[in-house]
């Protein structure tokens, strides 16, 4: 049910994050890295839920109030310190569902996606703006593993693949 809840999340709306949200939701993301549940996650606009796959907690805003922050799968201690990121989702080809295939049949402790398109607005781009649930939940995640992975999923320019190529790594 994690494709299911990933669907649901996207927004057609986009609100900023502020400095200080990026702040609290970094504080509340350090505990849940450690295998702790922390609660007041509406106070970040966001919702907690356990989903059908083991021990996968996700993070998502509720269904009348999207506002494009993003959609965070978490597996509590025991993981591999590697977190998963397809920041574009809905405009790099693929990302979002490889992110969420590598995400379920690995062992990759976290995973942001975003839920609003990179160009509905012009700060929607949660990689090039300043604040973001996406950067909070990056740095929560290297401060508790720093030798950890983050691996952040992107597609291609508009060209002409090379014969045969499908992906670059």
């Amino acid at each position: 049910d994690l494709d299911q809840l990933l669907d649901a999340a996207r927004s057609q709306q986009f609100s900023p994050v502020s400095a200080s949200e990026q702040q609290q939701a970094q504080l509340a993301f350090a505990p849940l890295l450690a295998g702790k549940l922390p609660d007041g996650w509406d106070a970040l606009g966001l919702q907690a839920q356990l989903t059908r796959e083991p021990d996968v907690l996700v993070l998502h805003e509720p269904a009348d109030q999207l506002r494009g922050r993003g959609f965070i799968a978490v597996r509590p201690q025991p993981a591999q310190p590697l977190l998963l990121q397809a920041p574009h989702q809905y405009h790099d080809l693929d990302t979002g569902k490889l992110a969420l295939q590598l995400f379920a049949q690995g062992q990759a402790q976290a995973a942001f996606w975003n839920t609003a398109h990179r160009y509905l607005t012009a700060d929607s781009d949660l990689p090039h703006v300043e604040h973001s649930y996406l950067h909070a939940l990056s740095l929560a995640f290297a401060q508790r593993h720093p030798q950890g992975l983050i691996l952040q999923l992107h597609g291609f320019e508009a060209r002409a693949s090379r014969d045969g190529v499908q992906a670059i790594v």
